[in-house]
């Protein structure tokens, strides 16, 4: 359920930001957004613990 709820926001908040902006405008944020988002889900990844990191991959 964590995952789902700002997977459905996300669209729709972004639609009815285009309703009241405009669709050239309400799609660039929404790129941003997701941009924004991707960079920070990158940034989580490569500043964890390099310890954890090679614990991930062990097999058990």
């Amino acid at each position: 359920m964590g995952g789902y709820l700002p997977a459905g926001l996300l669209p729709v908040s972004t639609g009815y930001l285009m309703d009241a902006v405009g669709l050239p405008t309400g799609a660039t944020l929404f790129g941003a957004a997701l941009a924004g988002l991707a960079v920070t889900g990158g940034l989580v990844v490569l500043i964890r613990p390099t310890a954890q990191r090679a614990q991930d991959f062990r097999i058990p």
